[in-house]
């Protein structure tokens, strides 16, 4: 179940379940030079899931990075938000794909439905039609 959750959260570093958020600014402040006011409505988006300074060699998909948790600098991996506004299920959500993807590993084996799908990409790359699988019950035997 450890290197399952390593794959789960390499997965969600190159397809972040949340692109980002929005947030209002609670006081004046400066970011990288430009001045922001105090109620303005900001968009922050994680981008640095991709990041060559956070994520050695980001195009490559390697669980292996998680193995004993994440090294990343605090909320630069975000897949389910961070700090006070950490997405409440996180706990919940963890164990429940690990259990998922135990059980379809165990009882079921499945092909794609569309050979060779396209690619799409808005913003990141996801198979155009969602990638539809066929599942099939294991014959036990």
């Amino acid at each position: 179940m450890k290197y399952t959750w390593s794959v789960a959260q390499e997965l969600m570093r190159t397809v972040s379940p949340a692109f980002g958020n929005q947030r209002r600014v609670v006081r004046d402040t400066t970011f990288n030079g430009f001045h922001i006011p105090r109620g303005w409505q900001v968009l922050w988006v994680t981008t640095t899931h991709k990041d060559k300074d956070i994520f050695r060699h980001p195009e490559k998909f390697d669980p292996s990075r998680f193995k004993g948790g994440s090294s990343a600098p605090p909320f630069s991996y975000v897949p389910f938000g961070g700090g006070q506004h950490i997405c409440p299920g996180y706990d919940y959500i963890r164990i429940l794909s690990l259990v998922v993807v135990h059980h379809l590993i165990l009882n079921y084996q499945w092909s794609e439905t569309v050979a060779d799908e396209p690619v799409t990409r808005n913003p990141f790359a996801y198979p155009a039609m969602g990638l539809p699988i066929k599942l099939y019950r294991r014959i036990e035997s």
